[in-house]
Parts: C-alpha cells; structure tokens; sequence
C-alpha cells in the first residue's frame, strides 16, 4: 500500500508540476515578448527622430518654416498629425550639392534635402534590407513602422488567448482536484467561491499611443515630384533671395 500511496503521490505532484510550469511558461515567454517589443519601440523612435531632423533642415531652407506649408502641397502631401516635420533646424550631415548659380544650387539642395527627408522617411515605414552577418547570402530588415504595427497586433491576440485561456483560477481548481480535504473544508466555510486572480493576474492590451509611433505621411518618390519641388524652389528664391542668401551662408559655415 505504501508504494501504491508513494506512486500515486508521485503523479499528483508531476501533474501540479506540469500545470505550474505550463501556467508560469506561457506568462514569462509572452511578458519576455513585451519587453523585447518595448525594446524595439524605443529604436523605431530614434529612426523617427531622424525623419523629422532631416524635415526640420527642410525647413531652414524654406524660410525657417514659412514656405514649408506651400512645398507640401506643391508635391501633394497632406501632413495630416505629422505636424512633427513643420519646424526648422539643419541637419550637419547634409552634403550640398554643386553648382554654378546660386538660385540653382538653392533649387538643388532642397530637392536634395527632400530626397534624404523621403528615404528616411521609407525607412521608418518600411525599414530596409542588410546582410546577415550571421547567414551568409541571408538578410535582415531594419526597425519599420509597418512590421512594429503587425506586431502589435499579433501580441494583443496572444495577451488574449493568455487571458482566456491561461488564467489562474482554472490551475487553482485542477490543483484542488488532488486536494479532496481541502476541498471538502471550503464547501463547509462557503469560502470556495469568488476569485479575483483572473482579474488581477490578467494582462492588459498593449495601446499603441504609448509606443511612441510617428504617423508619417506617405511620400512621393522624389523623381515624381524633382519638377515641382524645382519650380517652386524657384519661386521662393525669387520671393526670398537676400534671406535665402544669408540662409544660404550660415548653414555652410
């Protein structure tokens, strides 16, 4: 009798060991994803941050802002929230372009800010393909906006499913099924009967306004829009040529 009593002991703790570590497993892998996927929010944001350091040295050169609301709209684009690109500081890294004009190096230079403005841009929204250093012949993509998006998505169905279908209570009744005297002692007190456990251990919908997501617009291919963006380049130097002069000089020094 004393093995039988040891054998079937045996089984009841694997079985309590078997729910516990399915219980605490699914919770530790889906809270390790959280925090991984916070870990990336914080770099998609610098890649925004880089968006909107290239729109602001747009900027300067469309009068420290004020023409800045024209360009968008000669190319189309309606900012929308994206209110963050309306500003005005220049980027260092910018190489301007040659020219024997100074009204064509302007128009040269905004089109080229524009084109480093639309590949950041693509960048945070799509990211971009690099070599695998770890995959020969493998590639792997950047920190995008798009793949952050479907992510999120992916996790609220899983906090779901975790909610639903991994919640403390129903461990707690498989266990008490091994614990019959305890069982029986809840019944007499009546105290067998409301659990907040679900509620409180329960994981709560990750929101995407505290991920920190830049809602850019999408851009035009900057070919599409070269005659536009140079024509009205034009347009502004003739309107601004003694500011566009000092612009011009301060930003090169």
């Amino acid at each position: 009798m004393k093995h039988i009593q040891n054998f079937v002991e045996g089984l009841v703790d694997e079985g309590l060991n078997e729910a516990a570590s399915t219980f605490f497993g699914k919770r530790k892998r889906l809270e390790d994803e959280i925090l991984l996927f916070e870990k990336k929010c914080a770099q998609l944001h610098v890649v925004g941050e880089e968006v909107i350091a290239w729109g602001h040295a747009l900027g300067v050169l469309l009068i420290d802002g004020d023409r800045l609301a024209d360009f968008y709209t000669a190319i189309g684009v309606d900012l929308g929230e994206a209110r963050q690109l309306m500003g005005s500081c220049w980027h260092v890294d910018f190489i301007f372009p040659s020219a024997l004009f100074l009204k064509t190096k302007y128009c040269k230079t905004v089109y080229g800010l524009y084109r480093q403005l639309y590949t950041s841009c693509d960048s945070y929204r799509y990211g971009r393909y690099y070599d695998d250093p770890s995959r020969p012949g493998g590639k792997k993509q950047t920190v995008n906006y798009a793949s952050m998006h479907d992510w999120l998505e992916r996790l609220n169905a899983k906090i779901d499913g975790i909610n639903n279908d991994n919640q403390a209570s129903l461990v707690l009744q498989f266990a008490k099924q091994f614990r019959l005297g305890q069982n029986e002692k809840e019944r007499i007190i009546g105290s067998d009967l409301h659990y907040t456990l679900d509620e409180d251990l329960a994981f709560p919908h990750i929101d995407s306004n505290i991920c920190n997501f830049f809602m850019f617009p999408e851009l035009p291919a900057p070919q599409s829009v070269r005659q536009a963006i140079m024509s009205l380049s034009g347009q502004v130097y003739a309107a601004h040529k003694e500011e566009i002069v000092k612009i011009m000089h301060e930003v090169k020094k």
